[in-house]
């Protein structure tokens, strides 16, 4: 009697196994790099999009003011001014008290504030991923004489003067507002943020300065503060930075700096509105000059 059909099949040897495995392993190991690297330019593309939108709704604000946002008011950070400007009003009323037959049920984080690459400040309520610019720290004799701490472009309150168009002597295609930072702390200390062992904001000439940071070999303990971790307030360690080091150098807690989980650079809202990546490598003069708004540090050069 003959042996059924079905009997004589034969399965997969072991060595075919093996094989196969193998080619499919290499056949992952080509794709997966492709696919990593397209879901990365997804990303970086809604993170520019969101300065783009945050960039015209500071436009928008500049034409009906003529200057820009101030930081630490009684509402708090300069971003809570933009909100009627971001397709945000109802979050302004909740925050500024403004609004009617609000509550606090109706208060929502802003998508536009966060960068999806950054796992960490997306997993925070009160996440932005944009720093306001603060520029640098004014030496002690410019400091008494005009009695501001900082020259960036984004003034408190209590700063004297305007950041009026007209008093932006670089231009305002030429000049950064926001940048990018990332959260603190990290998990995997992936970034760590230096000091020395009393520090607390230095001011002083920017070459000083920036060596200062350069020496810093203190790594700041994760407690003392959260960077990104709240956009309403206006503190200069959680959402503010410094246009002393070039983006994506060395961080210390005495000059916050401009940083982003991108591989190359930042972006940055120039006061026009526009956006502009800027290379991690940019010549630090060029990058300060960005930063300030009157400053002695001369013409911009992109």
């Amino acid at each position: 009697m003959k042996a059924s059909s079905g009997m004589n099949r034969r399965g997969f040897t072991v060595l075919e196994l093996l094989v196969t495995i193998s080619i499919l392993g290499v056949l992952l190991a080509l794709l997966l790099p492709a696919i990593l690297s397209a879901r990365s330019a997804s990303e970086t593309m809604v993170c520019r999009n969101n300065f783009r939108q945050f960039g015209a709704g500071l436009q928008q604000y500049i034409t009906s003011f003529g200057k820009l946002p101030r930081t630490r008011t009684t509402n708090g950070s300069s971003f809570v001014a933009l909100l009627p400007y971001l397709d945000e009003g109802n979050l302004y009323g909740l925050i500024t008290g403004e609004g009617e037959n609000l509550s606090a049920s109706d208060f929502h984080q802003p998508e536009i504030f966060v960068c999806p690459m950054d796992p960490v400040t997306n997993s925070r309520k009160l996440a932005s991923n944009i720093a306001e610019n603060i520029g640098l720290c004014s030496p002690g004799q410019e400091r008494q004489a005009n009695g501001k701490a900082h020259d960036g472009l984004i003034l408190r309150v209590d700063d004297p003067g305007q950041a009026t168009p007209g008093s932006i002597r670089d231009g305002l295609s030429n000049s950064s507002a926001y940048s990018e930072m990332i959260a603190y702390p990290r998990p995997d200390r992936s970034r760590l943020i230096f000091m020395h062992a009393r520090d607390g904001v230095r001011c002083g000439a920017a070459a000083g300065v920036q060596e200062w940071c350069r020496t810093a070999e203190i790594g700041v303990p994760a407690w003392t503060f959260r960077r990104g971790s709240d956009w309403i307030r206006a503190i200069v360690q959680v959402n503010q930075y410094m246009h002393v080091m070039a983006p994506n150098e060395k961080d210390c807690l005495f000059t916050p700096g401009a940083a982003s989980m991108h591989r190359d650079g930042v972006h940055t809202v120039l006061c026009d509105g526009s956006v502009r990546h800027v290379s991690s490598s940019i010549n630090v003069q060029v990058w300060q000059a960005a930063g300030t708004r009157a400053g002695s540090d001369g013409p911009v050069e992109w």
